[in-house]
C-alpha cells in the first residue's frame, strides 16, 4: 500500500487553548487533509492504544490522533545545533502506511527548513523576555 500524502503543516494560533487548538485541528481534520502537527511538551494526551512503531492512539476532544514522541536537532544557519524531544500529532492513524520515523524525519525536514534562517542569536533574542513594553512611567526627555 503506498504511503498517504504528505500532511499540510497545521499552525494553531499562539497562545491558544487546549480546547481552541482541540477545535482548530478538527475543522482541519473535517476539509478532508492530513496533518501533521507539534505539541506544546506540557500536553499529556491520554494513550488509548499503543502501536507496533512506538507512536499510540489518543483523543483531541472528540478527534482521533496518532501520537508520535519524537527526538528531533536541527542545525541553524550558524552551524548550532538545536532540538529537543518532540510530541508530533497526525491524523495519518497507520504505523504501517505511515510509520512514526518517515512522520519524524518529514517534521524534522520542515523544522530544518525554517531553523536554516536562523541564527544562536536569532533563538537566544526570541526566547528573551523583551523589555520594551508600554509604560504609565513618564519616560526622560530625548526618550523616543
Amino acid at each position: 500500500m503506498p504511503p498517504s500524502p504528505s500532511p499540510v503543516p497545521a499552525r494553531s494560533p499562539p497562545g491558544s487553548t487546549p480546547r481552541a487548538i482541540n477545535t482548530f485541528l478538527a475543522e482541519v481534520a473535517a476539509t478532508g487533509a492530513q496533518f501533521l502537527a507539534r505539541c506544546k511538551s506540557t500536553r499529556r494526551p491520554p494513550l488509548l492504544r499503543a502501536l507496533s512503531d512506538g507512536s499510540y492512539l489518543s483523543r483531541f476532544g472528540e478527534l482521533t490522533v496518532r501520537v508520535i514522541e519524537a527526538d528531533i536537532v536541527c542545525v541553524l544557519a550558524d552551524g548550532t545545533h538545536v532540538g529537543g524531544r518532540y510530541r508530533l500529532a497526525t491524523t495519518l492513524l497507520d504505523p504501517v502506511t505511515d510509520p512514526a520515523e518517515r512522520l519524524t524525519r518529514l517534521y524534522a525536514a520542515r523544522s530544518e527548513i525554517r531553523a536554516r534562517r536562523l541564527t544562536a542569536q536569532d533563538v537566544t533574542d526570541r526566547l528573551t523576555p523583551r523589555n520594551d513594553v508600554e509604560t504609565d512611567e513618564p519616560q526622560s526627555e530625548g526618550a523616543e
